[in-house]
């Protein structure tokens, strides 16, 4: 950050010293049962209310406190993150039917922040004016096209993007001397292992791509899908010892429904289940040729992450999409079987699949 910079941030943060919150009352709260935040908050303003929530997240943990907030540590609450920005994203998709919804997960999530750091300052690490002071410094670095000398310089979206990805390059390199790009494991260090697998193969792939080392377009993405499908074809066709499909053949759901109709060699159960399918896998499968399977499989998923890329999805996005789907066109199927008095457990593969046909027509 240069002493331009740094000086429009001291100026950027004059407001919170200005910002002189009341101290909260809570005795009044107890006698009253009055928030003390109401009265105190006054105006809308947002200094006085994150000092009242430090406020109350320091006194959940003091002595007089909670028992169960004061036992609690970074580790224990690692859970209850996760959980809530799973709820926060679940929120943003009903944002505009469920505004308060999303306005309340959103707190929630605060919550963890607050007491994160709480945690922190009562260890002496950091407080939450530190997280507060990094994230201001971090916006204003990576946003030198606003708060820089030649401020206005970036127009567009895509240009921002990837001068917050140079910017973020930079950061990670600043104590080597830089050579030309060379790729390394450093270059995907700050992507945390704890990302959904779709999102961190994402990360991945954009990040490679900002080396060149990418497919042109959807059709090349595509054609590399198919080879990844083929590769995994070959290795099911060995483990089941049988001859598989040709790479790329398609097939429906009426196909199957058909091959268990005209499969007469006893090889199907009652379910539909034919041999060489799950059971069988498992029954038969090696340490080897389950690896194998598991490593082909992941790079079918990858080459479908990087699809979605460059094809401007998000592969998470279309994935919960795609199971939503699913589930409605499952509830469809048990109605379906509940109309003619059957139970969906109990119904052999055949129909399953002819009340699944039905239920898609009917949800299309």
């Amino acid at each position: 950050m240069d002493m331009e910079q740094e000086r429009r941030a001291d100026e950027m943060a004059k407001e919170d010293k200005e910002d002189k919150p009341k101290q909260l009352d809570f005795a009044q709260a107890r006698t009253t049962g009055v928030d003390p935040g109401e009265a105190a908050a006054g105006e809308h303003r947002v200094g006085p209310r994150f000092e009242q929530l430090r406020e109350i997240m320091a006194r959940l943990r003091s002595d007089t406190g909670c028992p169960w907030d004061r036992e609690q540590t970074h580790e224990s609450l690692r859970r209850y993150v996760l959980e809530e920005a799973y709820e926060v994203a679940e929120a943003i998709d009903q944002v505009h039917s469920e505004p308060g919804k999303l306005q309340e997960e959103l707190g929630d999530l605060l919550l963890q922040v607050l007491f994160h750091a709480q945690l922190a300052q009562e260890e002496g690490l950091f407080d939450l004016a530190d997280v507060a002071d990094t994230l201001r410094r971090k916006l204003i670095r990576r946003h030198p096209h606003v708060f820089g000398p030649h401020a206005g310089g970036v127009k567009d979206a895509e240009a921002v993007a990837r001068q917050w990805d140079k910017i973020k390059r930079q950061e990670r390199s600043s104590a080597e001397t830089a050579q030309g790009k060379v790729a390394s494991q450093a270059e995907f260090a700050d992507l945390s292992a704890q990302l959904p697998a779709l999102v961190r193969a994402t990360q991945v792939m954009r990040r490679a791509a900002e080396y060149g080392f990418t497919w042109r377009n959807v059709e090349e993405g595509l054609a590399k899908v198919r080879e990844e499908v083929a590769e995994l074809e070959e290795v099911i066709c060995k483990q089941a010892g049988g001859v598989t499909a040709e790479p790329g053949a398609e097939k429906d759901d009426r196909d199957l429904v058909d091959r268990d109709r005209n499969n007469s060699d006893g090889n199907t159960s009652s379910r539909g289940v034919v041999s060489g399918g799950d059971r069988d896998w498992k029954s038969s499968s090696t340490v080897d040729s389950s690896e194998r399977f598991a490593d082909e499989l992941g790079d079918l998923l990858i080459a479908v992450a990087n699809l979605a890329r460059l094809g401007g999805v998000d592969p998470e996005w279309a994935l919960h999409r795609a199971v939503d789907k699913f589930i409605r066109r499952f509830v469809g199927m048990e109605k379906l079987a509940a109309s003619q008095g059957q139970q969906l457990d109990t119904a052999n593969l055949p129909q399953q699949l002819r009340w699944w046909q039905e239920a898609k027509q009917r949800l299309s």
